[in-house]
């Protein structure tokens, strides 16, 4: 719908304006986050709006277990802990008394 013929100067202008934004804030410390949403939004639309990958949501552990049973990478049941267990004292401030 935005990517019209007769909307294309407007559509090249935003996004050239989104890709600015994007290298000014990834150079501030913290800011890479919303450089590469921008950077995703600006590959979305060279790509005609196709995602490159699948979105889903999370996945449940049952899910998680299948596919490495899938691919061979089931590492088996977790072993118990080896040694006693640690002692980790009392931790409400001081030192010794």
């Amino acid at each position: 719908l935005l990517d019209r013929p007769e909307a294309k100067h407007y559509m090249d202008y935003y996004f050239d304006q989104m890709r600015q934004t994007g290298d000014a804030v990834g150079k501030q410390s913290g800011g890479n986050r919303l450089k590469f949403m921008l950077q995703d939004t600006i590959d979305l639309r060279k790509n005609r709006w196709i995602p490159r990958r699948e979105t889903t949501g999370p996945k449940t552990l049952e899910e998680i277990r299948k596919e490495a049973a899938k691919e061979g990478i089931v590492a088996g049941p977790i072993p118990p802990p080896r040694g006693p267990p640690l002692n980790m004292g009392d931790n409400r401030g001081g030192g010794q008394r």
